[in-house]
């Protein structure tokens, strides 16, 4: 029996601006298998990138169930949000995120130090992943010395180095040149062969296609493609 990591039921979420309220998700339903590759496409507007943030725990649902492993978190207050996305959940960004006055290695480190427990071993591991992704000449480098793809493998590397069963990704690819994309898109590629699920949010139907499945989200709701 395979294990479904992420089970959403009906999850719906508006938005108000003043009295108006905009629906941004209508009711949406998916589940994601452990050790899948899912991308997400959709037009700007869509809701792909609130139900994004709303699967990463940074948003709550207004209504649905939202089950992470197993666990019921749609009724979850902040702090055990914050504890569980802390454990389970890495999240690469189109914008990078990386704090421009630390190296690579401190930016990598950074989520262990928000759970006030830094080890040896966690300097060990985030050297030897920075290396795997071809970061080693770049260890002490600030973001303002890296190119946009090695800030990118920044931010990846940053994202594994708390071991999530989830990795979340929105556009990774959209602020990279042609050749970096292809690049950052391969590693993802072993990293989910290697067994981590992947969620990724992207408008570009040939960064889609690294996935192995696709859905389209439209006005809110999944469309057949």
């Amino acid at each position: 029996m395979v294990d479904k990591l992420v089970i959403l039921k009906n999850i719906t979420k508006t938005y108000k601006t003043g009295n108006i309220a905009h629906q941004v998700l209508k009711g949406i339903d998916l589940e994601v298998e452990e050790k899948e590759f899912l991308a997400i496409m959709g037009a700007s507007g869509s809701g792909k990138t609130t139900l994004l943030n709303i699967i990463g725990l940074l948003d709550k649902p207004d209504s649905g169930t939202y089950i992470l492993d197993g666990q019921e978190v749609s009724k979850l207050n902040k702090k055990e949000l914050a504890y569980i996305r802390n454990r389970k959940i890495g999240f690469v960004f189109q914008a990078f995120h990386l704090v421009p006055w630390a190296t690579a290695l401190e930016n990598v480190l950074m989520p262990l130090l928000y759970r006030g427990i830094l080890k040896k071993e966690d300097e060990e591991r985030a050297l030897q992943l920075l290396t795997r992704l071809g970061l080693e000449k770049g260890i002490n480098a600030k973001p303002s010395e890296l190119s946009g793809g090695e800030q990118q493998r920044v931010a990846i590397v940053r994202a594994l180095i708390t071991k999530p069963k989830l990795l979340l990704a929105d556009e990774p690819t959209g602020n990279l040149d042609s050749k970096s994309s292809q690049e950052v898109m391969k590693i993802f590629k072993e990293l989910n062969e290697e067994g981590l699920t992947i969620i990724m949010v992207t408008h570009n139907p040939e960064i889609a296609k690294f996935a192995q499945r696709i859905k389209i989200i439209k006005d809110g709701v999944f469309v057949e493609k």
